[in-house]
C-alpha cells in the first residue's frame, strides 16, 4: 500500500459519517485491490460486498449486458428495481473517456455513489502528467480547474443528482511533484436515484473474488517494488 492510497483512506475515515446509513446495506466495489476491499469492510462491518473489475462489467456499457449480469440469469425492470444501496469507485473514473454515460450506467443499478478520485496529480513525466497505464481524465468540484487537458466538473456529469457531500484535500506527494506542487483529490457521496424495492438478484459476492483481489494486489505491487528498485 502506497502513501497516496494511505492518506485517501485517512480523508475518507475522518469524512464517513456519512456512509454510516450503508453499514447493512448491498455496497458494490469497483475494480478495487485487497486493501480497498479490507478498509471498506473494516469501515462498514455489516454491509453485503459485491466486487467488479473490468473484465466484469467494462463501466462504458450497459451492465445488463454484462458477463456479470448475465452469470446472475435474472431479468428485471431497470426503471424500478436497484441492485445496489451504494457503489464505491475509488480511482477508476480516471480511466472513463465518457463520465456522463458511466455515470448514467451506474444510477441504473445503484441508488448513492461513492466516488474518490484525482483532480490533479502526476503519475508520469508527460506533459500532462498523465500515467502510463490508459490514465486519461481528472474530476474538479471547483471553478479553479487546473490546466489539463480533460477535467470534468462534477456537477456536469451528474448533474441529475443530489450531491450529499463533497471535498477537495491534499493528496501525498510522488516523485513526479516538486516542493510546493501538491497534488490535489476529490471525493463526494452523490444520491443517483431513490428506489425501495431490490432486483431479484443472488449475492455475487464470493470467495473467488477475494483470492482474485489477493493475487491482483500481490503481482501489483511485487512489480511496483522491483520497478522502483531498479530504476
Amino acid at each position: 500500500m502506497d502513501s497516496a492510497q494511505i492518506r485517501n483512506f485517512q480523508v475518507i475515515t475522518e469524512n464517513a459519517m456519512f456512509l454510516n446509513r450503508f453499514d447493512g446495506g448491498k455496497v458494490l466495489l469497483l475494480s478495487p485491490n485487497l486493501h480497498d476491499f479490507l478498509f471498506w469492510r473494516n469501515l462498514l462491518p455489516r454491509a453485503e460486498f459485491t466486487i467488479s473489475t473490468i473484465s466484469d462489467w467494462n463501466l462504458e456499457n450497459n451492465f445488463h449486458e454484462s458477463k456479470f449480469a448475465l452469470s446472475c440469469g435474472s431479468e428485471f425492470d431497470q426503471k424500478k428495481f436497484k441492485i445496489f444501496d451504494l457503489t464505491i469507485a475509488q480511482n477508476v473514473f480516471m480511466y472513463i473517456k465518457n463520465p456522463t454515460r458511466v455515470a448514467k450506467n451506474i444510477a441504473s443499478i445503484s441508488d448513492n455513489l461513492y466516488l474518490q478520485d484525482i483532480k490533479y496529480r502526476r503519475r508520469s513525466s508527460a506533459t500532462t502528467g498523465l500515467g502510463t497505464d490508459d490514465d486519461i481524465s481528472r474530476y474538479s468540484i471547483t471553478k479553479d480547474l487546473v490546466n489539463h487537458p480533460r477535467v470534468h466538473m462534477l456537477s456536469e456529469i451528474f448533474e441529475s443528482a443530489t450531491i450529499i457531500t463533497q471535498l477537495e484535500y491534499e493528496g501525498a506527494t510522488n516523485d513526479y511533484h516538486t516542493s510546493g506542487d501538491t497534488p490535489r483529490h476529490i471525493l463526494a457521496l452523490l444520491q443517483l436515484a431513490h428506489r425501495n424495492s431490490y432486483t431479484p438478484i443472488s449475492r455475487i459476492y464470493s470467495k473467488k473474488s477475494i483470492l482474485r483481489l489477493f493475487f491482483r494486489t500481490f503481482k501489483s505491487e511485487v512489480f511496483s517494488k522491483f520497478y522502483f528498485t531498479n530504476r
